[in-house]
């Protein structure tokens, strides 16, 4: 990796003959090599050395200015692991034959040079994985933990180096130095805010943050994990202890999160997860979680200033740069996200209580409960207000196309408060929404999440009512968020009661007049009107509501704040923005209900449920909400339905749904009584039957249709064996299961009985005769065999049973030619 020193790492680097190389391992360690193998490096050579059982060591021969006291730091270093923690995934130092653990190499021409040689670890190296999810980060952060833990106590006069570039204490001269060379547009802009934002947040506690020697480079190509067949991937190895050092604890953490983030879409998972882990084997103090998105920015920071440099130094060397490009695409992702809520991010998933300045403010407005007044006329007396549900699971909520009619909604929420006598309407606080359909609400991820919870509360009246200041306060900004479905116009006001901490209350969906009577550090009383509701014109295309929110830290956002935020975000977001009942006066109910979790849900089956009746996917999901083509979880997320092909029409059809609801109302009942509604439907379906199919059986499954069929089949032939196709369900009645080669095939089944016969799968890609010239006759063919076997065996077939797409057998579309034949 790239120094500080004058002298260039090409003309250094060690660079002895290969034969040489196979003739000093041999001599000295005796190991019967067979060939050798160069590997990256920047200063020091580093080769794999092989052996007729495969690949068994690596070779360093160090740069000859390498300090003999870093040298033997590495080596100490390894062996303190191989005594604290044997079991850790790293290199072992393996002696000469006679017992040292480095020895001295003359290379013609380039000087003395000391060398070592470690066990060789397989797996893949991070940096190549795709893709690579959360498992390698948290198996990672485990690793870490345990490594920092066994070196907790351990010193050496090496670790203690001095100016040292890849020490993150020295971040700051680097940066300083390195924005200079950046020439990447709107890279030197993210480089001075790492820098800035370094002084604000870490310098001021460097000295309450724990120091030990550390590995300080877990990046992405010194991390190897299991072959990509293993789920999750664990890690296998930890390479490369040339840059240990004595340093903050939490920069190990930074580093390792900061190659592990790259080339990821959401980047704080990553260092969330990788901290995680680490804190559950080396708990993290607040003065380390508060600095720690900090470090992993100025880390990527310092990468891409020394890739610069070292570019400009070396430019056909691909080693030096390799990590440059993803590194500026981590870093602009994290500089997205404010260092203050990064800290309750990792807090949170730590399992440490949100940030102290966050708690005093919930603490403060808990001891001083609807202290302030109603920011909105007619919102004064909770009685007189009506809480409306507008969850994702709603049933007040049966279109969600009409969702998109901000008028029609309006006249909606007005009718429900006519008929409730209110005065007011509450949409709640912490509830899960569909009603978020613009693409500012899209985090923009790989994993399509959605944001989805709401944080405030909105108070339902006519366009042009008062809104009123519910402490005395002031002004930090006025701002029309002017896109459709945002704010529109929106207030920020700042209080600091006595004795209290300072937070904020933020005001959308207002009138544009309302904005034009304010400015910044204005200051409003208690009870003042300083705005008003907008109509849907205005107000971002909403019905006329105010949207209040109470926030810990805005974050030093300036025109906008988020009022709504991403599930997988949701304990974060409203520990920054609490609860609005804990300041103003509203009717119980304004907090949503928190729908039960996956974890609840599953006891309770497995408690309650035949296990017969099985949960799909490793992680079920909790659906509450079908709508069209797609099927909705308890947070709001969509899923495309490619499963439940019993709604062809699309899930709650308002037309189906209108029919059903009719015909409920009047009579549920079954056929053994006269009605003409079964006779107008008979008649309809047969109608689109060729002839001579016109007789109907009404039955309430398609289980119960094959069992059924086989009746008929049987009845008609006078015989009982029944052909199907391999990988083939057709039901889960008794009869149907034993036609089903994914049941008796499958976990716990028995074979097939001896009446039904297996005919192959037709598969035009995979299966048997894939590759003939024509599948389908083919196919036809071998069932064809089946049958005639059958027959010959005295078990004449009645029936042969299949599905039009084989859906269990992996949704197979028989080739053409096959169900002709």
């Amino acid at each position: 990796m790239p120094d500080s020193t004058a002298q260039s790492p090409a003309t250094r680097r060690p660079r002895p003959d290969p034969g040489r190389v196979e003739d000093l391992v041999r001599e000295h360690w005796g190991l019967p090599v067979t060939a050798t193998h160069p590997l990256p490096s920047h200063k020091d050579f580093n080769t794999r050395i092989d052996t007729p059982e495969g690949p068994a060591a690596v070779l360093k021969i160090y740069a000859p200015d390498e300090s003999p006291d870093v040298i033997d730091l590495e080596l100490a270093v390894l062996e303190r692991l191989a005594a604290r923690a044997p079991d850790l995934p790293v290199p072992r130092p393996l002696p000469t034959l006679d017992g040292q653990l480095t020895l001295r190499v003359d290379l013609p021409g380039q000087g003395a040079h000391r060398a070592r040689l470690l066990s060789w670890l397989p797996g893949e190296p991070l940096a190549g994985a795709r893709p690579r999810g959360v498992d390698p980060a948290e198996a990672l952060g485990r690793l870490l933990g345990r490594l920092d833990a066994a070196l907790a106590d351990f010193d050496h006069p090496g670790a203690h180096r001095e100016s040292f570039v890849w020490e993150l204490s020295q971040a700051p001269g680097i940066l300083r130095e390195g924005a200079e060379r950046v020439t990447r547009p709107g890279g030197r802009g993210l480089v001075e805010r790492a820098l800035a934002d370094f002084e604000t947040y870490v310098a001021p506690r460097a000295d309450d943050l724990p120091r030990q020697v550390v590995h300080n480079d877990a990046n992405d190509h010194n991390v190897l994990l299991a072959p990509p067949d293993a789920s999750p991937r664990p890690v296998v190895g930890l390479l490369d202890f040339g840059d240990c050092t004595h340093t903050w604890r939490v920069a190990e953490v930074a580093i390792a999160a900061a190659y592990a983030a790259l080339g990821e879409s959401r980047p704080e998972r990553i260092v969330a997860t990788l901290a995680a882990a680490y804190h559950g084997q080396q708990p993290l103090t607040d003065a380390e979680l508060a600095v720690l998105h900090t470090l992993v920015r100025a880390r990527l920071a310092v990468s891409v200033c020394l890739s610069a440099a070292a570019r400009a130094e070396e430019p056909d060397e691909p080693y030096l740069t390799v990590s440059e490009a993803p590194a500026w695409e981590a870093l602009e992702r994290l500089g997205a996200i404010h260092d203050r809520f990064a800290e309750g991010l990792y807090r949170h998933a730590c399992g440490r209580p949100p940030p102290p300045a966050w708690v005093a403010v919930a603490s403060w407005l808990g001891e001083h409960a609807a202290a302030g007044a109603s920011p909105l006329d007619g919102a004064a007396d909770p009685s007189a207000m009506l809480v409306l549900d507008l969850s994702v699971d709603s049933p007040d909520v049966d279109d969600l196309d009409a969702l998109a009619d901000a008028r029609g909604w309006t006249r909606r929420i007005e009718r429900q408060l006519d008929e409730a006598g209110a005065r007011a309407g509450v949409g709640r606080y912490d509830e899960v929404r569909l009603c978020y359909t613009s693409p500012s609400f899209a985090t923009g991820e790989d994993d399509g999440e959605r944001r989805t919870v709401h944080l405030g509360v909105d108070l339902f009246a006519p366009a042009g009512t008062p809104v009123r200041a519910p402490l005395d306060g002031r002004v930090v900004w006025r701002a029309d968020n002017a896109r459709p479905l945002d704010y529109g116009p929106t207030v920020l006001l700042e209080h600091g009661p006595p004795g209290g901490p300072r937070f904020f209350t933020l005001y959308g969906h207002l009138s544009r007049d309302s904005l034009a009577g304010l400015r910044a550090r204005q200051t409003v009383r208690r009870g003042e009107a300083f705005a008003a509701l907008g109509d849907v014109s205005e107000n971002g295309g909403w019905p006329p509501h105010l949207h209040f929110q109470v926030l810990a830290d805005h974050l030093d956002a300036t025109g906008d704040f988020p009022g709504v935020a991403a599930p997988s975000e949701r304990q974060v977001w409203l520990a920054l923005c609490p609860d609005p009942a804990l300041l103003i006066p509203l009717p119980p109910g304004s907090r949503a209900p928190r729908a039960p979790g996956v974890d609840e849900l599953m006891r309770a089956r497995r408690a309650r449920i035949a296990p017969a009746l099985s949960v799909s996917y490793r992680k079920p999901l909790h659906i509450v909400r079908g709508w069209r083509q797609h099927l909705y979880d308890a947070d709001g997320q969509a899923y495309l339905d490619g499963v439940n092909n019993v709604c062809h029409v699309g899930h709650a059809h308002p037309r189906v749904v209108a029919a059903a609801r009719r015909q409920m109302g009047v009579l549920n009942t079954n056929t053994r009584y006269l009605h003409p509604a079964l006779l107008t439907y008979a008649e309809r379906l047969a109608a689109t039957l060729p002839d001579p199919l016109e007789v109907c059986f009404f039955v309430n499954s398609g289980s119960e249709a094959n069992e059924l069929a086989l009746r008929l089949a049987f009845t008609a032939t006078g015989r009982s064996d029944v052909v199907v196709l391999e990988g083939a369900y057709h039901g889960n009645t008794g009869r149907a299961v034993e036609i089903s080669p994914y049941k008796f095939d499958g976990p716990g089944g028995r074979g097939a009985p001896p009446w039904v016969h297996v005919a192959p799968m037709p598969d035009p890609f995979r299966g048997a005769c894939a590759d003939e010239p024509d599948p389908g006759a083919a196919y036809a063919a071998a069932l064809g065999d089946v049958v005639r076997a059958a027959a010959d065996a005295g078990r004449p077939v009645a029936a042969f049973i299949h599905e039009s797409i084989l859906s269990c057998g992996g949704q197979i579309v028989p080739p053409a030619g096959f169900l002709p034949r």
